[in-house]
């Protein structure tokens, strides 16, 4: 039913007929000031176009990249293929280095533990100072080779404990020195009025190739 035009009130102009269904009441929608809104769409309103073109320019973006490249089954092995690695480097570590290095980091720990073991003592510094204190017993002893060819001990009697000799040849014919079997030619040269100084605490011997030649021995200790 139409509603009627001469109502006034501020109800009436809420609505108005509606234009496609006769009789029909539908809400006036208009400007706040009251005039008509205009039919057409406002600038830059979504349109059905935009969103079109949007979708169609999100589907651009969206498309794959090029996988031309990327590994597809017929670039991949096939089972059970066996891989040769060339140019492998070498020097790396094996069980039998590493049983090497510890049989070596072992013999250092026992080496190590010897020494904590026998630390050093009192009595162990006594003889360390024994042997290296000043020689302080000095015997002269003048030796005679009686027989040519015959080595004869330096000297006869030798002090205990000794630690130097010098035997000093005071003959006119040379005289050689080595051990008990020394002879004139593998022993050490020792030229007439020559010396020579060793430290060798027994069983020095001299030969001389002509009977009775005297050499003159200092022994310290």
């Amino acid at each position: 039913m139409s509603i009627p035009g001469n109502r006034k009130d501020r109800e009436q102009s809420k609505f108005v007929e509606s234009q496609s269904v006769p009789g029909k009441a539908v809400v006036s929608v208009t400007n706040p000031d009251g005039s008509d809104i205009a039919s057409s769409v406002p600038s830059g309103a979504s349109t059905e176009a935009k969103q079109a073109e949007i979708l169609a320019e999100l589907e651009q973006k969206l498309e794959p990249s090029d996988i031309s490249g990327l590994a597809k089954e017929s670039k991949q092995l096939p089972n059970d293929h066996d891989v040769t690695v060339s140019n492998q480097i070498t020097g790396f570590s094996t069980s039998a280095k590493q049983d090497t290095a510890k049989a070596v980091l072992d013999n250092i720990k026992t080496n190590t533990d010897n020494l904590i073991a026998s630390p050093s003592t009192e009595a162990k510094q006594d003889d360390v100072i024994t042997e290296i204190k000043p020689l302080s017993t000095l015997v002269t002893t003048a030796v005679t080779l009686v027989t040519a060819g015959t080595a004869y001990k330096l000297p006869n009697t030798e002090q205990s404990d000794r630690r130097t000799i010098i035997v000093y040849n005071v003959s006119d014919t040379d005289v050689f020195l080595g051990d008990s079997d020394v002879t004139t030619t593998t022993g050490i040269l020792l030229a007439s009025g020559g010396s020579m100084s060793l430290d060798i605490s027994a069983n020095l011997y001299a030969v001389c190739g002509t009977d009775s030649k005297i050499v003159n021995v200092l022994e310290m200790k």
